[in-house]
């Protein structure tokens, strides 16, 4: 049996071929991801790990009919929340901004009529949603931004049915996170510490907080149902999620 072709992505691909798609015929996708702590248990890399497995799962269950194609994800993201944190590698606003006009603007001078920002860091998302709008009036392309944790996509009631049993908001590197990367990376999980919980209430208004404010450690959020079939099941959800929400795209005028 032949392996099944995967949705094509630029970074494997040649300019001919892209021409051959053709690629202004195509909705493009591109993923966000970031570079940022994950507590003392996870890799920096979890929240773009996490992205490039869900791309390639997503790529594998389109069919050739699926008018998508994929670019390169970007492993960096908007974290100043944690830059007390040693390792952590923070895009400023203006960066982020920067960098989503040009790719935007790239697209359109190639015909390409629709984008999707596929992102999978709560600190990109509200940027990204708020400048959705200034991309689409700027260039004429539809926008359309797809967050992995966001209610919209992932709802609270799909979580509660996999993550059940916490005592605070799962918000940084703490039950989902750890069980997907149990799932999809476990020799870079570290030793999971035990029973530990922020040393204070996530806040209930919208503000700019600090991780050292909430956390020692990083980790924001109740680590006891952290478990590799958990993320097996979060992964497979988040494919099947994500094909869903690129196909009512695809219907979109």
């Amino acid at each position: 049996m032949s392996k099944k072709r995967l949705a094509p992505s630029l970074q494997e691909i040649s300019t001919l071929s892209a021409s051959e798609l053709p690629l202004k015929s195509k909705t493009v996708v591109f993923p966000i991801g970031s570079n940022e702590q994950h507590g003392p248990h996870l890799p920096m890399g979890t929240d773009t790990y996490i992205l490039n497995a869900i791309v390639e799962g997503v790529r594998r269950e389109l069919e050739p009919e699926d008018p998508f194609v994929f670019l390169p994800s970007m492993p960096y993201g908007k974290s100043p929340e944690h830059m007390d944190f040693t390792g952590t590698a923070s895009l400023k606003a203006t960066t982020l901004i920067a960098i989503l006009d040009d790719i935007v603007g790239s697209m359109q001078k190639h015909g390409v009529k629709k984008i999707v920002i596929l992102n999978s860091h709560g600190g990109n998302t509200d940027l990204i949603n708020s400048l959705a709008y200034d991309l689409h009036y700027n260039y004429g392309v539809g926008i359309f931004c797809l967050s992995l944790w966001s209610s919209d996509f992932m709802g609270s009631d799909e979580i509660k049915q996999v993550i059940k049993e916490v005592t605070y908001p799962d918000v940084h590197a703490a039950s989902i996170e750890t069980s997907m990367l149990l799932y999809l990376k476990p020799e870079l999980v570290g030793a999971i510490p035990k029973n530990v919980l922020p040393k204070a209430p996530f806040p209930t208004i919208s503000t700019g907080w600090a991780t050292k404010d909430l956390s020692d450690n990083g980790i924001i959020g109740d680590l006891r149902e952290s478990d590799k079939k958990n993320g097996e099941i979060l992964y497979h959800l988040l494919i099947e999620k994500a094909v869903l929400k690129l196909r009512e795209i695809a219907k979109e005028d």
